[in-house]
C-alpha cells in the first residue's frame, strides 16, 4: 500500500470518507432526486426473487456491514445500498457477478464526468467486493481495508 497517489487513505480515520463530495452526492441522489424510503434491518438481505419485484423507491436495507466502509458514515453505506438496489430493480438486473458490476458501472455513470478518483471507488466497491466474494465464498467486513488495498495493489488477494 505504498501508491503515492492513495497511500494517505490509509491515514484517514474510519468515519471520515474517502471522498466528502461522494457521500455528498449519495446523500443528494438518494433523499432529494430519488426520495428512497428507507427502512434498516438488522439480517442480511440478497435474495433477489424477493427485491425484484419490491417499490424501488421504499426499501428495506440490512445494516450488517455498515460500519467499516470507504464512506466513513454508516447511514451514507446504507444510502449507497438503497440507490444500488434502486438500479437493480429499475434494470431488472439480478445478483449475478455480471449484473453487480453493470449496476456498479451505472452507478459511476451517474456521477460528474470528471470526477474519476469516485468512480475508481465505486467499481473497486462493488466489483472488487464481488470478485473477492466469487474467488473465496467469503464477505469482506472490512470492506475500507479492502478497497484502500484494491486500489493501491490491483489486487484482491487479501488476508485480514
Amino acid at each position: 500500500m505504498n501508491s503515492p497517489s492513495i497511500g494517505f487513505l490509509a491515514r484517514i480515520k474510519n468515519s471520515w470518507p474517502y471522498s466528502v463530495r461522494l457521500n455528498e452526492f449519495i446523500r443528494q441522489k438518494v433523499e432529494n432526486e430519488l426520495k428512497i424510503e428507507i427502512q434498516v434491518v438488522g439480517e442480511s438481505r440478497d435474495d433477489w426473487e424477493q427485491l425484484k419485484d419490491s417499490n424501488p423507491l421504499k426499501q428495506t436495507i440490512s445494516t450488517i456491514g455498515c460500519g467499516n466502509t470507504i464512506f466513513g458514515d454508516p447511514q451514507v453505506n446504507i444510502m449507497f445500498r438503497a440507490w444500488h438496489d434502486y438500479i437493480h430493480i429499475t434494470k431488472q438486473l439480478d445478483f449475478s457477478p455480471i449484473n453487480e458490476a453493470a449496476v456498479a458501472f451505472i452507478q459511476a455513470s451517474e456521477l460528474p464526468w470528471d470526477w474519476w478518483y469516485e468512480k475508481q471507488l465505486i467499481i473497486a466497491e462493488v466489483v472488487g467486493q464481488v470478485v473477492n466474494h466469487e474467488r473465496t465464498g467469503q464477505f469482506n467486513h472490512d470492506q475500507r481495508a479492502f478497497t484502500l488495498n484494491l486500489l493501491a495493489t490491483g489486487t484482491t488477494d487479501v488476508n485480514f
